[in-house]
């Protein structure tokens, strides 16, 4: 159970590596796309695959959500990164709705990083003062677990949630 959980917290970097490359990969290939083409060169890229890239990443960060929800026990964290995810989603394949609508699909697109964003950094910070309470074997308990002097078996309803 012991390297279940430094396995656990060896990833408590996903959410965050996941919305930083989610980002980069659409508003940083803008930008290189940019750069170039002031130089003078030309380049085609697939949206497809750009967009299938940009999403990807969105759900990799909510994966890593979903793996800290694990540890903290907090459905904030999770509830919001799957909205931004979904929001992100729907500003690059519900471009026609949008439009129909009149809202910007950049404004969409901003708001679902925005969530990805404050989703993973709210999930690093449980983590953290889950971190430092030593609330990590809580979760991952041996079979049986003693605590503050009742006996606790594995799977049994505990509330082992860590706040800030």
């Amino acid at each position: 159970m012991a390297e279940m959980s430094s396995r656990l917290q060896r990833l408590t970097w996903l959410p965050a590596a996941g919305t930083l490359l989610s980002i980069f990969s659409c508003k940083g290939t803008l930008a290189v796309i940019t750069g170039l083409s002031l130089m003078g060169v030309s380049l085609h890229i697939n949206v497809h695959v750009w967009a299938a890239a940009i999403v990807a990443f969105a759900l990799v960060a909510v994966l890593g959500l979903a793996l800290g929800y694990r540890q903290h026990r907090t459905s904030g964290t999770l509830v919001l990164g799957i909205v931004g995810a979904l929001l992100v989603i729907f500003s690059l394949y519900g471009s026609q709705a949008l439009l129909m609508t009149g809202i910007p699909g950049n404004a969409v697109e901003l708001l679902g990083f925005a969530g990805l964003a404050v989703a993973a950094i709210w999930d690093w910070r449980l983590k953290k003062a889950c971190q430092r309470r030593g609330s990590w074997n809580v979760l991952l308990a041996p079979s049986h677990l003693t605590v503050g002097g009742t006996q606790i078996k594995r799977g049994a309803s505990v509330n082992a949630r860590c706040c800030l």
